[in-house]
């Protein structure tokens, strides 16, 4: 399962510039995102976390002898070429997720390596900006919330014609979670559009939005049940792919008080 938890914060900023900046954390188990490798550096520092060292691996080098405190300078200064380069990585996953280049990509951070078995998931967490999520309607704001949960697989009225079975890697599934606060002086208005549910052989498309504390909280689901299907489960299969896509077209009004 792929779960994602998106935070747009600071929308009172976001009024003025049109851009939110997000907080994105994803958890990721039985397969990962494309970020390259793990960070050399998080990788040592998990590692010797799991086997009860309580000081990392520069600072046990820092607090060394004369020969330690100079590896940890040559460490140090390979740790942050390794940053820059996985710097790339992040920016990649996100335009791919998102299909719009982010600005401001920062706080990049493997939060979970997924290396030890009480510990499965694949966690990273970033923060960036994203472009024309916003757009000004007189006083009001419309936000394209659905877009939130990435790019959707779309279908021609070719493709949507099959008379072969279909194959796909495997069955899977992703939760997205979307949270952000209504800012001072506005109303969130179309809640009741955001809600979906659909279930049928092939899979699952649901979305449930609530305010909670003056904040919108949007959790989505989706699922491919099984690895294969039947070209006569086709246009069961295409429901679960057009529902989704029609969440990523929902919009969300910010209405002035």
């Amino acid at each position: 399962m792929s779960k994602n938890n998106f935070f747009l914060h600071n929308l009172d900023a976001i009024l003025c510039k049109k851009k939110p900046m997000s907080k994105y954390i994803v958890a990721c188990s039985k397969f990962s995102y494309n970020l390259g490798d793990v960070f050399d550096e998080d990788e040592l520092n998990a590692e010797r976390e799991n086997l009860g060292y309580r000081k990392t691996f520069l600072k046990d080098l820092q607090d060394g002898s004369r020969k330690s405190k100079q590896l940890a300078e040559e460490y140090t200064n390979a740790f942050a070429k390794a940053r820059k380069e996985q710097l790339r990585f992040f920016e990649e996953e996100i335009q791919s997720k998102f299909d719009s280049k982010p600005e401001n990509v920062k706080n990049n951070q493997i939060v979970q390596s997924g290396r030890f078995h009480d510990k499965p998931a694949f966690i990273y967490a970033s923060e960036f900006d994203l472009n024309g999520l916003v757009k000004k309607a007189g006083n009001n704001f419309i936000i394209d919330i659905g877009k939130l949960i990435g790019t959707q697989l779309k279908l021609t009225a070719h493709q949507k014609e099959r008379t072969v079975d279909v194959y796909m890697p495997c069955a899977r599934s992703y939760q997205n979670t979307i949270k952000f606060t209504i800012p001072e002086g506005f109303t969130a208005e179309g809640i009741d559009k955001l809600n979906f549910a659909l279930h049928n052989n092939t899979g699952v498309f649901t979305a449930k939005a609530t305010i909670e504390n003056n904040t919108v909280i949007v959790d989505v689901y989706k699922e491919y049940s099984n690895p294969n299907e039947k070209a006569a489960k086709w246009d069961e299969l295409t429901a679960v792919i057009d529902t989704a896509n029609q969440f990523v077209s929902t919009k969300l009004l910010l209405k002035k008080k």
